[in-house]
């Protein structure tokens, strides 16, 4: 099984996985490297995919 998440602006796939134990957002953050409670605050105020291109253009700016 293979999971890819393609985020419309985003030249590359946001993520991508072919592991069977990304099956929900917590361990979704996790392999990401996120805080899921702020994913899940942030993604009931502008949607999962915005939520998710915030967290990682973010964390990009960060390192």
């Amino acid at each position: 099984m293979k999971i890819q998440i393609n985020i419309p602006g985003m030249n590359v796939p946001a993520f991508v996985s072919c592991d069977p134990d990304v099956i929900n957002r917590k361990s979704l953050c996790s392999s990401l490297g996120l805080d899921n409670v702020t994913l899940c605050r942030l993604e009931k105020a502008m949607g999962f995919e915005r939520a998710l291109r915030y967290m990682l253009d973010k964390k990009a700016k960060r390192t």
